[in-house]
């Protein structure tokens, strides 16, 4: 599969604050996989900051072991800028054993679009890979909706 260059996955991309984002970042073909917990953690930390920040309202992100997906509404500045502080302080926080590939993949979520329906489908990812059974097996992921109502599977 031909991947885009990271360039061109800046055409016509905008940044829109209040908007929500399924965003997607990959690491290096190389790199150790996020699998590991100390990896795997030092992404996570770097997800929350940015939403202790106030930069982001994050709904959901999944760590797998080569990409990482997160539903987040934009608060302030750019995307470009959040996944950057994430990918930088990812990579200190694990001592440097995290290589990101540049760019990333972003869709908007539109009007009709359903925030849960995505954030199901986001936190699924493991279960699809065939990672664990059940999201509740798999120890990198979090949702702002894990209890009363709403099931994972």
């Amino acid at each position: 599969m031909h991947q885009p260059r990271s360039h061109t996955l800046r055409t016509g991309r905008r940044s829109l604050i209040n908007t929500t984002f399924h965003l997607r970042f990959s690491i290096e073909r190389g790199s150790p996989p996020m699998s590991k917990l100390h990896t795997a953690r030092a992404v996570i930390l770097s997800l929350k900051c940015e939403a202790e920040l106030k930069r982001v309202s994050t709904h959901c992100f999944v760590v797998m072991p080569d990409h990482v997906h997160w539903l987040a509404t934009l608060r302030q500045g750019s995307l470009g800028h959040a996944i950057g502080r994430v990918k930088r302080y990812s990579r200190w926080r694990s001592g440097h054993g995290i290589t990101w590939q540049d760019g990333y993949f972003d869709r908007a979520l539109r009007h009709n679009d359903s925030l849960r329906d995505t954030a199901r489908y986001i936190i699924n990812n493991p279960v699809r890979a065939g990672l664990a059974e059940s999201v509740g097996y798999y120890p990198h992921w979090d949702a702002e909706w894990i209890c009363g109502e709403w099931r994972l599977d």
